[in-house]
Parts: structure tokens; sequence; C-alpha cells
């Protein structure tokens, strides 16, 4: 972290991690290996991530931009799971050993105003995802689960692309009175300009606040509209 006066900051970030998957249980293996035969019972990843910031602070406002690159890999689900129900999209999911890691590029800016009784701040964020993770319908297998849609398997696609923005404030209206809202849209496609699975597109809040001493009660609103 580097600050130039005191209203400039540029900050930054390395890692690198090892990450080591072992499959201990012998009839774990036996069950994976039915759909992939040639599965390892142990895999070992390395994994690196570097990011840089640049903050302006001048009086009440802050800005700020940057950019960072991250991996990730397969989450235990996605890589050994088993008929997993989910219940948001109703489907038995299938993990997938032979997962790659996720490559992610990530650019964000943001902006901050501020005073005593009053904030309102505004971010946003742009993702381009090299072999994104994602279930796939496969009409070969039969659900396990009474009611489920239809099985997908984990696989990957060349890469998608994610948007996020968000915006939201907070008043101070009495001491013991405060109000607060908040409004967020996010879109991803996939390589081939399809809408992505299981993320919510535009969501929306509200809360007030009563709060003394001996007392702390909220009223709370959310919704969000229908993902196509």
């Amino acid at each position: 972290r580097f600050r130039s006066s005191n209203e400039w900051m540029l900050q930054g970030s390395a890692g690198w991690a090892l990450q080591q998957n072992q499959i201990r249980n012998e009839m774990g293996l036996k069950i994976l290996e039915i759909f992939y035969p040639l599965i390892q019972q142990t895999q070992t990843r390395a994994l690196k991530n570097l990011s840089a910031g640049l903050q302006y602070q001048p009086s009440r406002w802050n800005f700020s931009v940057g950019a960072s690159y991250g991996e990730r890999a397969p989450s235990v689900s996605e890589g050994y799971g088993f008929y997993l129900f989910n219940s948001f999209d109703r489907y038995d999911y299938i993990g997938n050993p032979n997962l790659l890691k996720e490559k992610s590029i990530e650019f964000n800016a943001g902006a901050t105003y501020t005073d005593s009784l009053f904030q309102l701040k505004w971010k946003g964020s742009f993702f381009h995802v090299m072999d994104y993770i994602m279930g796939m319908t496969d009409n070969s297998y039969i659900p396990m689960t009474i009611g489920a849609s239809g099985v997908r398997i984990y696989g990957q696609i060349p890469f998608a692309q994610i948007w996020n923005t968000s915006f939201s404030g907070a008043w101070q209206i009495f001491k013991s009175i405060s109000v607060s809202t908040r409004a967020s849209y996010r879109r991803g496609l996939s390589d081939q300009k399809e809408n992505l699975p299981l993320i919510q597109p535009f969501s929306y809040g509200a809360k007030l606040q009563y709060k003394t001493s001996k007392l702390n009660a909220e009223l709370v609103m959310d919704g969000a509209i229908r993902q196509s």
C-alpha cells in the first residue's frame, strides 16, 4: 500500500496457494468411477491471484478503480458431488473431478459520498471468466430426487462474462431513526451469448430502523424480478 497524500492511495496484492483434494473413502471412489473410470484419487492445483487499486478521496467523496486476476479451484460439490439436489432450479447435480480451475479477470470502479447524516454509494464491476464452471443438463441420466426436473453434470464453457452494478443509500433521519435503500443489477452471458443460470438479474430493498439503547426494531422489504 502506498499513500502519496491524504487524497491519493495506491494498493496492491499478490498471492499463491497450493490446493490438494484426496478421495479417502473407497466407496466414494468406486461410485465416482461409474461416471469417470479414469478418475485420480488425488489432485493438486496451484492457484494465483493478483490485484491493484487506486483510491482518490477529496473531502466527502471517495472514488476508486481497480483490476485483478484470480484463479479458483472447483468446489467439493462441483468436483465430487453425487446427485446433489438444488432447490433453486430443481435439478440433481453430479460433480466432475476432471474440471480445470477457473481463471478470471476483473475490472471494478466505485464512488461514495458521505456526510454526517447521509451516505450514497455506487459500485460496478466486470468479470471475464475463462473455463467457467456450470451445470449442464444431461437427459441420458434419470433424477434420483422425487420431483426433480432432471440431472445436470458440472462442465465448463470457454468463457463467461458477468456485469454487476449496485446503488445504495442511507439517511439518519433522527438520532434513533434511519432509512437505507439498495438496488443492484447483474447480467451474465455465456460464450454463446446465452443467459447464465442462477444469477439474480435485478434486486432491490429498503430498511427502516428504530434504535435506542434499550430497543432495536426494523421494517425490511426485499424484492427481485424473475430471471429469464
